[in-house]
């Protein structure tokens, strides 16, 4: 959607436009008769009806995306190809100073949002003036924290704080053209953010963020959505006016509606508790038919009327960017069912009947909780997941057609890059229909695929060949339940070029003999060199091993790399292995443990692995926590007994790794696997990094052949500026720092950085500082950081001054707190060689200050 607005038109012109869209879709629907039992549809394969994000199974995620219970959540999550995701952009807690977060935070969630293929939608939260912690965690437009005093108001903070982190993620690696951005969170809800005063104190703050967006030519890559109401729409003068209000003055600056949906029918419904009357009650909110329409006392028809009324442009989407799934008062437990499913499927397809819908997704909850999870409660998949999975992972993210013949039977088209599918739904709890399908302007290949699911049935894991069915067939659907029809495109798009290989041999072995210095790590099993090729056996349970070449280090930092290799795994249920990236230290590499390097590897850079939980490839960030581990993730079809080649392409100037499978014994085979990471990718493999293989087993025996592995390695770009390359000066550095007054050195507390820190006595202020000048090679962007160890008598105001290409910046830090962490300070460009500094005074301060160390690290120019 282009967020650029023209004026509304009148009336009568929109209807003649929506009939004309009507008329050139080549979509043919046939009338609603109120008896039939027969649907016919003309699904046109040419023609899109409504864009909408891929996946569609959403979820909240106010901390880690991938918090759970069940064990084998995020395999089946992944395999469920999440949509869209609601994330908070910084600060992340608005009630407690101690959780404020920070951008690195938000990046890593970001990345493994894009990685899951899932869309981020962004929580840009408000505050009232009063509230300082939050106001002055807020950043500038050059990413840096407002100084101490600054009179700038909040509702400007809030803007310039949206608007860097908008132009941040439109970056690389990140790339996000087109992101959705909510103002606020439940402005009505005193317990949630807080409630706005009046309606003009929200639309101060939507119509701040709107302005310095569009100042600072980065409007068009955003969805700006609100007021996000909770307690769906319509039900209190409070409400409505909000609503209100903000639709008059705001309709020239809106994109997206948002409201909130609260999914369990309530008590005051009053409506006889069946599955049948859930479904089919026309006060439903999301609605299903055409019989909500004249139901306008809330909800989307109420929504769409205020919009309406005050001509809010029909550019402007309607979504729901919260349901939740909650008890049902009236006490029988109607989740985890087949009819909760059938709910939830289509209550994610709402834009079948509304063409303003955007964000048409399920935020569910994503952590095992009862009856408020995808789960049963012995953990087990509940018709509730498998409801997500099929709108996720079977339908497409192109809208093509639609029709309902009556309120129970719905027939759609959609489309993905590789499929094209006709999704079936019968709602009727005793009837049985028939639906006559024609996909036109459509090349398929292949035999189709049938997935059913049902109270009786369910074939959605794998499905079922539907030999003999063309692009014209009929289908029968039984009482309560769904069937997806899935066609191969002809004309799938063909995955992007690889790129050019870097022209350094780092190292080459075809393992006849062993590489120089290769440091092995085994519990029960020890690997081993035969007929040429790396050896990884196991006989029994739980053993693992590491094999880390250690003798090939990294002679200096490289922002590019090609891994080649071939292998082969030989058992029916292999559990794969992980190659990776190392940092100069490979004894601390320790235990591969089970999980395959998940845990205990606190010095990986980065690795990929292949897996069978489910059988997939995925790219391992530097980290050990396992809740974040493997999010760039893609199934990848049963690979026991047969020759594989990996190819791993690390580019450090876009932040990526991609990672290419292939069939046979090199890269001319069928591409098998293209999976691409965007988390826990360094600028650079830094000096000295090695690599090495990892392999473990949970619960059988098999072997691992590793072959004819080459790394290749060299730096892209010029004039000497490498990405991910650092320099560190220490208050005790021989060269590099200035040291104006009388200084005392100190060890206490003991969370410096090298020898010793210094601290100013606490006296002479003014006249005290402490300079810290690089010698950097290369002119561009480094992000700064700065390290003291806290101690409550420190100050909490320590000025600090930059001088970078750009010119002078001042702050302060607090050095009551963050005691031995890298703070970042900011994000400047500095010039080649020593024209650059930071440099810590003491004047205006009443307690001691210190000055221990600082960093700079070279970044990707933003």
């Amino acid at each position: 959607m282009n967020p650029t607005h023209t004026p509304p038109l009148p009336r009568r012109g929109l209807r003649r436009i929506l009939s004309l869209v009507l008329a050139t879709t080549g979509i043919a629907l046939i009338a609603p008769l109120a008896q039939a039992q027969t649907a016919t549809v003309i699904i046109n394969a040419s023609s899109v009806v409504r864009d909408v994000p891929a996946g569609l199974g959403g979820v909240c995620m106010a901390s880690n995306f991938w918090e759970t219970n069940s064990p084998n959540y995020r395999d089946e999550l992944m395999r469920a190809k999440v949509g869209a995701v609601r994330i908070v952009g910084y600060p992340a807690d608005t009630t407690d100073p101690t959780k404020l977060g920070s951008v690195e935070a938000l990046d890593r969630k970001v990345a493994q949002i894009i990685n899951a293929g899932a869309v981020p939608v962004f929580i840009q939260c408000i505050e009232s003036e009063s509230q300082t912690v939050f106001k002055n965690a807020l950043l500038r437009l050059d990413g840096t924290l407002y100084p101490t005093g600054d009179t700038t108001p909040i509702r400007q903070r809030v803007a310039t704080n949206l608007t860097f982190l908008a132009k941040r993620y439109r970056a690389a690696p990140f790339n996000l053209t087109t992101q959705y951005w909510e103002i606020g969170n439940e402005p009505d809800l005193a317990n949630v953010n807080y409630r706005v005063a009046n309606p003009a104190e929200y639309i101060g703050f939507f119509d701040a963020a709107h302005d310095q967006l569009d100042t600072s030519e980065v409007r068009e890559d955003v969805l700006l959505a609100g007021p996000s109401m909770s307690w769906d729409y319509g039900y209190d003068t409070w409400r409505d006016t909000l609503m209100h209000d903000f639709l008059t003055a705001c309709a020239s600056q809106v994109d997206i509606v948002t409201r909130h949906q609260y999914a369990g029918i309530r008590t005051w419904e009053s409506i006889p508790f069946t599955p049948y009357t859930l479904l089919n009650n026309p006060k439903q909110t999301l609605h299903f038919d055409h019989t909500f329409l004249g139901y306008s006392n809330r909800g989307e028809a109420r929504l769409l009327a205020a919009m309406d009324a005050r001509d809010v442009p029909t550019t402007v989407g309607t979504g729901i960017t919260e349901m939740d799934l909650w008890w049902n008062d009236q006490g029988a437990h109607w989740f985890n069912t087949i009819t909760q499913s059938l709910w939830h499927v289509l209550s994610h397809r709402n834009a079948l009947y509304n063409t303003r819908s955007l964000l048409t997704n399920g935020f569910l909850f994503d952590r095992y909780s009862g009856d408020h999870a995808f789960f049963n409660g012995d953990r087990t998949p509940g018709y509730s997941y498998w409801g997500t999975y099929i709108i996720g992972a079977l339908t497409g993210d192109q809208m093509l057609a639609q029709t309902s013949n009556n309120s129970h039977l719905v027939v759609a088209g959609s489309k993905d890059a590789r499929h094209i599918y006709v999704l079936l739904l019968n709602r009727h709890d005793a009837t049985t229909f028939s639906a006559n399908v024609t996909v036109s302007n459509a090349t398929v290949v292949g035999t189709p695929v049938e997935f059913t699911l049902s109270a009786t049935e369910n074939t959605l894991a794998a499905g079922v060949p539907a030999t003999g069915l063309g692009t014209s067939f009929t289908r029968t659907v039984a009482p309560m339940s769904i069937k997806v029809i899935r066609f191969d495109r002809a004309d799938a798009a063909t995955p992007p070029a690889p790129p050019t290989p870097p022209t350094t041999t780092h190292f080459t072995t075809s393992f006849d003999s062993a590489p120089a210095s290769m440091q092995t790590y085994a519990v029960g099993f020890t690997p081993t060199l035969a007929s040429g090729r790396l050896q990884l056996t196991s006989t029994t349970s739980h053993m693992r091993a590491a094999v880390i070449l250690n003798g090939q280090p990294l002679p200096a930092a490289r922002n590019r790399a090609q891994i080649r290799f071939g292998f082969q795994v030989v058992h029916n249920n292999a559990e794969g292995f992980v190659f990776g990236a190392y940092s100069a230290s490979p004894g601390a590499v320790g235990d591969a443990g089970q999980a395959l390097g998940y845990h205990g590897q606190t010095n990986r850079l980065w690795g990929v692995k292949i897996d069978n939980s489910p059988d997939q490839i995925a790219i391992i960030p530097a980290t050990t926590n396992a809740t974040v581990d493997g999010w760039a993730t893609q199934p990848i079809e049963l690979y026991n007994g047969s020759d594989k080649f990996m190819v791993i392409d690390y580019d450090g100037s876009a932040g990526t790794l991609r990672a290419r499978m292939y069939q046979g014994t090199n890269d001319t085979g069928a591409l098998l696997s293209d999976v691409t990471s965007r988390v826990g990718v360094p600028a650079s493999l830094p000096t000295g990094t090695v690599f090495g293989f990892t392999g473990a087993t949970a619960h059988y025996s098999q072997t691992t052949y590793i072959n004819d592995l080459t790394v290749l390695a060299d730096n892209a770009g010029g004039g000497g500026f490498t990405l991910g390359e650092e320099v560190v000066l220490d208050n005790a550095s021989p060269s590099g720092v200035t040291i104006t007054g009388t200084w005392s050195p100190a060890t206490y507390p003991a969370t410096y950085y090298a020898t010793d820190y210094l601290h100013d006595q606490n006296n002479s202020k003014g006249s005290k500082s402490v300079r810290y000048t690089p010698n950097l090679t290369g002119s561009g962007s480094r992000d700064v950081y700065m390290r003291w160890p806290a101690h409550a008598n420190w100050s909490d105001v320590a000025p600090v001054v930059i001088q970078h290409a750009g010119g002078t910046f001042s702050r302060t830090v607090d050095q009551k707190t963050n005691g031995g962490q890298w703070i970042k300070l900011g994000t400047w460009q500095f010039d080649s060689g020593s024209t650059g500094y930071v440099q810590i005074n003491t004047g205006e301060t009443t307690q001691h200050v210190v000055a221990d160390a600082v960093r700079f690290v070279n970044v990707a120019t933003p």
